[in-house]
């Protein structure tokens, strides 16, 4: 842990945006927050023109108030809901995307792409606010995603090795943890969010570069008077330290703490469902080996 400090914590070291790091928040809030501001610096670092588009809503029982409104477009994405308030396009940025969409064609949830280039829709001009920057009132009508596994793609009237996302509808239900919502709002935009920073789910399976890490639980408890936050969920501990290829690649976003690492054990009945499910696999691989599969 020690190590681990020395290495890559440095209090009040800015995070760098230019160099392609990633950063991965259990907090969707911070998540939300920190991808505006690393979407604004890549704006700045590449000198290219900014789009925002606010999603669409509509409010079950007609015209919501003021507050209700406010109070909606300051939820953004997350599990349950799939499609943020606002999508900031830059031309080059990097998306992820929150829903299966064609599977086959390995456009679904959690996948990494590259925006090449945003299809308007008509219903929702651009109002401009300054030399660089257009505000929509709606979503666009797609964009134009490309990553290695769309190399090979060549679908008519559109680019080579690019594939389309379009706006869907997501329904934002009334539900407790969200008490100020008084009826049920359906929102349209795109199925995405800026990929510079993640939650620990999404970057599963990912070996990044540059990573900040925030190894810390979801939660608060009070330790001698003060809220600290929770210890930090052993699954995430491991697949936030196992996505960078080098120590020289983590940046700690906070110092390290002895009980997020001391102790911090899978719980029991994690363990156990897990040795079942491994104990089912092995049941079932011996169950098709012995079986006649020639139909004699």
């Amino acid at each position: 842990m020690d190590l681990l400090n020395s290495t890559c914590y440095q209090e009040g070291r800015w995070i760098l945006w230019e160099s392609g790091i990633t950063v991965v928040t259990l907090l969707n809030r911070n998540r939300w927050n920190l991808n505006v501001e690393a979407t604004l610096s890549f704006q700045r670092q590449w000198q290219a023109p900014l789009r925002i588009f606010i999603s669409e809503h509509k409010w079950k029982d007609g015209e919501p108030t003021e507050e209700d409104a406010i109070m909606i477009l300051n939820q953004g994405d997350d599990s349950s809901i799939l499609v943020p308030v606002v999508f900031m396009f830059v031309p080059g940025m990097r998306v992820v995307v929150n829903q299966n969409i064609f599977q086959g064609l390995k456009l679904v949830n959690g996948a990494s792409y590259g925006v090449l280039d945003v299809i308007l829709d008509k219903a929702y001009p651009g109002h401009r606010v300054n030399a660089d920057t257009i505000l929509h009132f709606g979503p666009p009508a797609g964009i134009l995603l490309a990553a290695e596994s769309t190399r090979d793609f060549h679908f008519v009237g559109m680019p080579a090795g690019a594939i389309l996302l379009t706006p869907i509808s997501t329904r934002i239900e009334c539900q407790r943890k969200r008490p100020w919502q008084q009826t049920n709002v359906t929102r349209r935009g795109l199925p995405c969010a800026a990929a510079f920073a993640c939650t620990d789910y999404k970057v599963q399976s990912r070996t990044l570069d540059r990573v900040a890490l925030e190894l810390r639980g979801t939660r608060t408890t009070t330790i001698d008077g003060q809220a600290v936050p929770t210890q930090c969920d052993p699954y995430s501990l491991y697949v936030q330290l196992s996505r960078c290829r080098s120590l020289d690649g983590i940046m700690l976003i906070s110092k390290a703490r002895e009980r997020d690492f001391v102790g911090n054990k899978v719980p029991e009945n994690m363990v156990a469902a897990e040795e079942r499910l491994e104990s089912l696999s092995e049941a079932t691989i011996r169950e098709a080996e012995s079986r006649d599969w020639t139909g004699k």
